[in-house]
């Protein structure tokens, strides 16, 4: 059961992100399409299945690879 839904606000130390879809899950965790609300800019955030509710592991600009 995910603990991530549609529409929830992620939080870092620089940076808030709306889930805005699920772009994919394999076997360590899923990767979640989100806004970033400081930047205004789309994001792609990696959570880690036994980390969900409490870290982003890592996050990219989406089309800036």
């Amino acid at each position: 059961m995910s603990l991530l839904f549609l529409r929830d606000i992620l939080h870092s130390n620089t940076t808030r992100y709306l889930v805005m879809n699920f772009s994919g899950e394999g076997c360590f965790g899923k990767v979640a399409k989100c806004l970033d609300l400081v930047t205004a800019k789309m994001a792609a955030v990696k959570i880690l299945k036994i980390d969900e509710e409490h870290f982003i592991q890592m996050n990219f600009p989406l089309g800036e690879h």
